[in-house]
């Protein structure tokens, strides 16, 4: 039996003596890391003050580009199929109904990019309305109590979300996308600050 150096060299001269190595580090350049984060930090805060100032014209443009990736989608399975359909003609008729029905989705949102968000607007009126109407009314299956009178205050205010969504759909899209302006310029300004830290450290 080989002695425990004998062992060490032949296992080195071997591939898995490689793990018999110290493993490599990784090398991170907290210069190009800093300048990255700066970079990002200052692409989300405009994309922000852009997405917070001009909210409406940001569904539309979220919309459209859904609509195109659908209709390229809806094009390259119909394609598909076409070409697969040879022999199983029956039985591949089903095959059609996704792709047609991704391309005429897709037509409706770059026709009319509004149309999406107004109806997900419209289910969440709707559901806020009736998820209101139940919570009132567990609320009062508690009584008067504090647990009773918390829970109908919270179906209270979703009854009336739930309207207020239903009544001005624009007004709900639009705060939607004012949150989603507002989260990414917070967002952008804590990794410029990250960023900016790196730099004074590094200095």
């Amino acid at each position: 039996m080989p002695s425990l150096p004998m062992a060490v060299k032949l296992c080195s001269a071997l591939p898995c003596g490689t793990f018999l190595e110290e493993p490599p580090r990784m090398n991170q350049d907290p210069s190009r890391l800093k300048w990255m984060l700066l970079l990002e930090g200052a692409v989300m805060i405009v994309a922000g003050f852009i997405v917070a100032l001009l909210p409406l014209e940001f569904v539309k443009a979220v919309s459209i580009l859904l609509g195109i990736g659908l209709l390229a989608l809806g094009a390259l399975g119909l394609f598909r199929t076409v070409q697969s359909r040879y022999g199983n003609a029956g039985r591949m008729a089903p095959s059609y109904i996704g792709p047609i029905l991704a391309i005429l989705v897709g037509l409706l949102l770059v026709i009319n990019p509004m149309s999406l968000p107004k109806l997900l607007i419209v289910i969440l009126g709707v559901f806020l309305l009736v998820l209101g109407v139940v919570q009132f009314l567990v609320g009062m299956a508690f009584g008067r109590g504090p647990r009773g009178t918390s829970i109908k205050f919270s179906g209270v205010l979703g009854v009336v979300l739930g309207i207020v969504i239903l009544l001005v759909p624009a007004a709900a899209i639009w705060l939607f996308a004012l949150f989603v302006g507002v989260n990414l310029v917070c967002n952008g300004v804590v990794t410029l600050m990250a960023g900016w830290r790196l730099r004074t450290a590094a200095d």
